[in-house]
């Protein structure tokens, strides 16, 4: 009977947790949205009307934290390194074509939504 209680309570406390890790993702991704406005589209008819001046890196950085990953997890489904990334979402390289399409391709699959990131930073 005590294990049980025990149990109970450790069940209990690890629900807690996730639901706390929970919220405080949702308050982390608040305040990405908050503080940058990336241009992303979800389709042709959400065309903006006047591009944002917000870099390459601070979209593919919004979008990483969005779908919840880590630079790590990351590299292998893009095929480029960690390093490259890292560089990438500090603007201090600018990804090739073929890296924009890759990040592109994996955030609208994962998002369920067509994701374009804007270039014109």
């Amino acid at each position: 009977m005590a294990d049980d209680f025990l149990d109970d309570i450790i069940a209990t406390m690890r629900r807690r947790t996730r639901q706390q890790e929970e919220i405080a993702h949702e308050e982390k991704l608040a305040l990405i949205r908050a503080q940058s406005h990336a241009v992303l589209r979800t389709g042709p008819a959400e065309e903006p009307t006047e591009p944002k001046k917000e870099t390459i890196g601070e979209q593919i950085k919004y979008l990483r934290d969005e779908c919840r990953l880590t630079i790590e997890d990351l590299a292998p489904k893009l095929g480029i390194e960690p390093r490259s990334i890292q560089r990438h979402e500090a603007n201090q390289s600018k990804p090739h074509a073929r890296h924009l399409a890759a990040y592109e391709r994996v955030f609208s699959k994962l998002l369920k939504r067509q994701i374009v990131i804007n270039k014109m930073s």
